[in-house]
């Protein structure tokens, strides 16, 4: 049977990627000290310099109320489908 997926928290992700920006470690070295691969690492560090502080917020799962699109509950519509078309 294959692998199960982990979850790393989001404090495992903010040290793991501490370590590479404050400490000057490579992502090779963090990544084979913590047991993970370095594509994940360097995403992980991606993340966190885009996003900053609500990096890593959770599963995965987008809230309707934070997701702003056409197509969500409370997001915008386009001009272009106005009833009056």
């Amino acid at each position: 049977m294959g692998k199960s997926r982990r979850k790393h928290s989001r404090e495992f992700k903010v040290e793991a990627v501490r370590q590479v920006i404050e400490q000057g470690r490579s992502i090779s070295e963090v990544a084979v000290g913590l047991g993970i691969h370095p594509s994940l690492l360097l995403r992980w560090k991606h993340q966190l310099v885009a996003e900053g502080a609500v990096a890593f917020r959770g599963n995965g799962v987008v809230s309707l109320r934070t997701k702003s699109c056409g197509s969500c509950v409370g997001g915008s519509r386009s001009p272009s489908r106005s009833a009056t078309s």
